[in-house]
């Protein structure tokens, strides 16, 4: 059998009407070898407990209960009967309809000493009556008029999977499912969730063994401890078990019936806060992701710890003495409360602290190794970075489940980043993707140094980064005779980035972006980013001084052009001529020539007296080299250049 919460069903929500009730039958098959097979049903439900003639308890097979709107005992719409676990069905449902609350019943395999025992109708039961009772279920059977009760069976079905085994019991005896007044058995559990009640079945019969329907309960703890009595209250079929109770108190359950006054049962058992390895633990303070600095200089820093210690069901352990440790990050216990040689300092204030009324520890304080300068030893210690020292809330010697990380961050020596080193102007550098194939070229945290040397990676840092852009200067460049200011980069990040990840828009201007990243006040290296725009310079070999080409006169010279960007970036190879032009201003004669475009050549006489100067003119395309998420162009450009002539 699978465990049993109360699941809603999968049906229609609120409807009209509900039916919420123990129904309860008695599943028999027809005997083998029977003188008149066919004469009667092959199956039936019967409220009696005792077999009718001709019919005998099926030793295998399936019955199941089904809802279509609704709960029920174990699972979300129905629940499966092993008749090899006994012929009694018993269940709490809740059925909802804008009719008429039904259920439905259905077989599968039933079997008797090996031979099939067949029924494939799907009967369906109207369960309408007063909530809380018992509903006796008969398919295919006599019908019964019970007499007077003669008799009381009391059953518990546990709903909650959290402790032991009970979530193998359907309905059973009080024994099976909480125990007996052992510790050491389960116990009555207490919960603050809904779906961890206690299911309760009160049967009454007749001296024949029949059972009697429409019947109610009622429940009291008559044990005297008077926190548990409060604790443990019953609530229709339920048994509700609260809070506040008095570990291992006694509880003595009596069950009694208003159709059977003299009919009693009692039950002892105990309250119980549940098994330790159960319990769980929960921080309010420090909150994930803690992490606390190793300092070089001054005071260990600390963190507070406030947590609280639960049964796993929600309710907090009061009064309870619980102790604390603390593990490095390989899951080794640090001894004697302290950080190992070369560190120091003691870790928690405290190992040995008592719950308060609610289960809640407050103020046990956490500490940084005392501050140490820089030191290679550290690094074998195990006590930086991920995943971090773990303090663990023990229970009778065993660790409860939960426990905190904190993070020792040592102090940063550099941070390290990587990036681009070229956009064209107007583009984008790639978004963060960790299967990008441009994942190069995004802005990325790698990690950093320690001061120890120790190399961290990024996803163990975390962040906040704070992320910057530093322009280059104004300086001049160009030949000697046509000198100027280079453009500045007027590039920015897209948003404002403070993961390990930056995108930069290039901005509309060539030059330099150097990008740094900071965490915690430590800087990263320089990533020079290089912004390409369209030529606007032509640049003049071989290079003119600063009176322009130098030369005698009738003599030859050849000039070559290539161009440059408003930074000053050689975009010749990304360039391509359509056109160009050229002549020379002199009186004393001299000449430029040249072939036709795309080549660079001008061919220069010398002309016999100064004053003489040549200009150049091209037009031209430019073709981005698409280092973004986009390719920079442009068409249709004209520059042109003039350089004087300087004779001797």
């Amino acid at each position: 059998m699978s465990a049993g919460v109360i699941l809603t069903g999968c049906g229609g929500g609120d409807s009209g009407n509900t039916a919420n009730r123990i129904v309860a039958g008695y599943v028999y098959v027809q005997l083998n070898n029977w003188p008149n097979p066919g004469s009667s049903p092959t199956v039936i439900i019967s409220p009696s407990s005792t077999a009718p003639d001709g019919y005998a308890a099926p030793d295998d097979g399936n019955v199941t209960i089904s809802v279509v709107d609704g709960t029920i005992t174990r699972d979300a719409d129905s629940e499966v009967f092993d008749m090899e676990d006994g012929n009694a069905v018993v269940a709490r449902v809740v059925s909802r309809s804008d009719s008429t609350p039904t259920m439905e019943a259905s077989f599968s395999g039933l079997e008797l000493d090996g031979e099939a025992k067949t029924d494939l109708s799907n009967p369906s039961f109207d369960i309408t009556g007063d909530d809380n009772t018992v509903y006796s279920i008969t398919y295919g059977s006599p019908s019964y008029t019970p007499g007077a009760p003669a008799s009381m069976r009391v059953l518990v079905q546990d709903q909650s999977n959290t402790y032991g085994d009970d979530e193998e019991f359907r309905f059973a005896a009080p024994g099976d499912v909480i125990g007996d007044d052992n510790p050491g058995d389960d116990g009555l559990i207490p919960s603050a969730n809904v779906g961890d009640r206690y299911n309760v079945a009160v049967l009454l019969h007749d001296a024949n063994g029949v059972l009697i329907p429409g019947t109610t309960f009622t429940m009291t703890d008559s044990s005297s401890d008077g926190p548990t009595q409060a604790a443990v209250t019953e609530s229709g079929n339920q048994l509700i078990v609260a809070g506040g109770g008095t570990q291992d108190a006694p509880v003595t359950l009596t069950f009694t019936s208003p159709q059977a006054p003299d009919l009693v049962v009692t039950h002892d058992t105990y309250y119980s806060y549940g098994l330790a390895n159960r319990f769980a633990v929960t921080f309010s303070t420090p909150a994930d992701r803690a992490s606390i600095n190793w300092a070089t200089t001054g005071a260990a820093a600390t963190t507070v710890m406030n947590f609280n210690v639960n049964n796993g069901r929600g309710i907090g352990l009061p009064g309870q003495t619980v102790t604390l440790r603390s593990l490095d990050t390989s899951g080794d216990v640090f001894s004697g409360n302290a950080y190992p040689a070369p560190a120091a300092g003691t870790i928690l204030s405290a190992t040995s602290v008592v719950t308060d009324g609610s289960g809640n520890v407050a103020g046990v304080t956490f500490s940084a190794p005392t501050s140490a300068a820089g030191n290679p030893a550290f690094n074998g210690l195990d006590i930086k970075w991920e995943p971090g020292c773990l303090v663990q809330v023990l229970f009778d010697g065993s660790p409860v489940q939960g426990g905190k990380n904190i993070r020792v961050t040592r102090t940063l020596e550099q941070l390290n980043i990587e990036g681009t080193s070229r956009l064209d102007i107007g583009t984008v550098s790639y978004l963060v993707g960790p299967t990008h194939p441009m994942y190069s070229r995004v802005f990325k945290v790698l990690g950093a140094d320690d001061v120890d040397s120790q190399t961290i990676s990024e996803p163990e840092m975390g962040g906040p980064y704070v992320w910057a852009i530093n322009p280059n200067t104004a300086t001049n460049y160009g030949d000697p005779d046509n000198s100027s200011p280079r453009s500045v980069a007027a590039s920015s990040f897209a948003g404002v980035p403070t993961g390990p990840t930056a995108q930069l828009n290039a901005g509309s201007n060539p030059g330099v972006a150097t990008v740094t990243a900071s965490f915690n006040g430590t800087l990263s290296n320089e990533v020079d980013c290089h912004i390409w725009g369209p030529p606007s310079k032509i640049l003049v070999d071989p290079t003119p001084g600063v009176g322009g080409l130098s030369g005698t006169a009738g003599s030859s010279q050849a000039v070559n052009i290539s161009f440059l960007d408003g930074f000053g970036h050689n975009v010749t190879s990304e360039s391509t001529m359509t056109d160009k032009s050229g002549f020379i201003t002199s009186s004393s004669g001299g000449s430029l020539t040249f072939p036709n475009a795309p080549s660079p050549l001008y061919n220069l006489v010398f002309p016999a007296a100064e004053p003489a100067s040549i200009t150049m003119s091209v037009e031209l395309n430019w073709q981005g080299n698409g280092l973004g998420t986009s390719t920079a162009s442009a068409t249709g450009l004209n520059i042109g250049r003039t350089v004087n002539l300087n004779l001797p």
